[in-house]
């Protein structure tokens, strides 16, 4: 099961447990999903999440906000100066929900990118608000799949934006795909790794 996320808010930061529960430490606290048990649940009824059904967190770019997506309904929780767009799959049964593994703010805090983990094994850039999808692992592996070398084998574990508007993809097995006005400076592709990557940061 993966660590709650840590992400910097202001001159402080904010821990997020799955059960939905925010720690700050140095930021201000705004609000949890743990305050209403059908948030952030334990053991969704299709999905094996013990611990439970919160994944991520993405702060807005003043700190005075934050939003928490909910991995097993493909919610999305606003707090604080965060817009909600309905950015979400509320009116969506949580079957049709794809598993949301990360978030992260547009610069502007007007928007989000979620990186959703589809049956495939691929994931998809779902882009919200003023956020702009600039393409994923299932749009490139439609247009070119020879990307991918001998086949597709990795699904994407870590989103990184820029206040630019692009972005990278890390795959687990340490290769980056870059996308919009973001520059592709080298991976871990191809190379044997002791564990798998979980994570980016630009």
């Amino acid at each position: 099961m993966a660590a709650p996320a840590a992400h910097a808010a202001a001159d402080g930061y904010r821990l997020l447990g799955m059960d939905g529960g925010v720690f700050d430490f140095g930021a201000p606290f705004l609000g949890a999903p743990a305050s209403d048990p059908t948030r952030c649940p334990p053991n969704p009824a299709n999905r094996s999440l013990p611990d439970g059904s919160c994944s991520a967190i993405a702060a807005t770019p003043d700190g005075g906000g934050y939003w928490i997506l909910n991995r097993a309904g493909g919610r999305v929780f606003a707090y604080g100066d965060a817009r909600s767009d309905g950015g979400d799959f509320a009116a969506a049964g949580t079957e049709f929900a794809p598993a949301g593994t990360g978030i992260v703010a547009t610069g502007d805090g007007h928007g989000y990118r979620i990186l959703e983990l589809g049956l495939s094994g691929m994931t998809a850039v779902a882009a919200y608000g003023d956020a702009v999808s600039h393409g994923d692992e299932i749009s490139l592996f439609r247009s070119d799949p020879s990307r991918f070398g001998a086949g597709f084998n990795a699904s994407a574990e870590g989103l990184a934006a820029t206040h630019g508007g692009g972005y990278w993809l890390a795959a687990s097995d340490g290769g980056v795909f870059s996308f919009g006005d973001v520059a592709f400076h080298g991976s871990m592709g191809a190379t044997h790794l002791n564990a798998p990557v979980v994570g980016v940061a630009g």
